[in-house]
């Protein structure tokens, strides 16, 4: 199975997390990483445009598709904040962070977390 990771969002998080999954895979990794333009993002971001910015991470995902990925990953929180509208159009299986981050919170029965995200994500 082929990972798609979308860096370029998070300050060192793709590279972190491609490291992190290519050491924890069993078998030799199979792993794609594109780039997002960070600008782009936080321009539909501060704008308030969720349907843009999943249009314009959907076709970053199709890169992904493109180069083999049957499962993609956006290590950034920011991201998130077009989740829904980007798992409907995605050409990929995404993995939602922020769903995964909240199931270990609860696993692990945590009252307090912190999560770092810009101001559209905290709102």
């Amino acid at each position: 199975m082929s990972v798609g990771i979308v860096g370029g969002l998070g300050t060192g998080a793709g590279i972190h997390y491609y490291r992190q999954l290519a050491q924890a895979m069993d078998a030799p990794a199979e792993l794609v990483m594109v780039h997002a333009d960070l600008s782009t993002v936080l321009g539909f971001v501060d704008a308030g445009d969720t349907r843009a910015l999943a249009e314009y991470l959907a076709r970053v995902l199709h890169q992904l598709r493109g180069a083999g990925a049957v499962l993609a990953v956006i290590p950034a929180v920011t991201p998130h904040c077009c989740i829904d509208e980007l798992t409907a159009i995605s050409p990929l299986p995404l993995v939602d962070m922020l769903t995964v981050i909240a199931e270990g919170v609860e696993r692990r029965g945590f009252r307090r977390v912190v999560l770092f995200g810009t101001a559209a994500v905290q709102r």
